[in-house]
């Protein structure tokens, strides 16, 4: 969209790989002085774009507009990919209000500018 070539553009797995490094990172050096399930933020961060896969990448500012219809597309789309069972995690996820989400959504953010 903002006229990369596609030969040196970021791929999801490039993407979803850095969100891993950066929230596992965070989780490991922050549990320290916060509360936080180390174990739980690398799930999230590997499903945080799965959902991509059947609604396509929307961008932020799109998704803010109307948060629950690209939260339920998400679901919709999690069933679809036989992956019912992580639902809890990815709508953990787009509440945002414990740590481990927090940290998956910072790290999605610093990867998006690093790029």
């Amino acid at each position: 969209m903002r006229g990369v070539p596609n030969s040196v553009a970021e791929t999801a797995v490039d993407h979803t790989f850095e969100v891993m490094l950066i929230s596992m990172y965070l989780a490991d050096a922050l549990s320290k002085c916060t509360e936080v399930n180390v174990k739980k933020v690398p799930r999230i961060s590997l499903l945080h774009d799965v959902p991509e896969v059947m609604v396509g990448d929307i961008m932020k500012p799109v998704k803010s507009r109307a948060p629950e219809l690209f939260s339920n597309a998400e679901m919709e789309a999690l069933h679809n990919l036989g992956l019912n069972e992580y639902s809890e995690l990815l709508k953990d996820l787009n509440v945002g209000l414990n740590p481990e989400t927090r940290f998956v959504r910072l790290s999605d953010t610093v990867t998006t500018h690093l790029q």
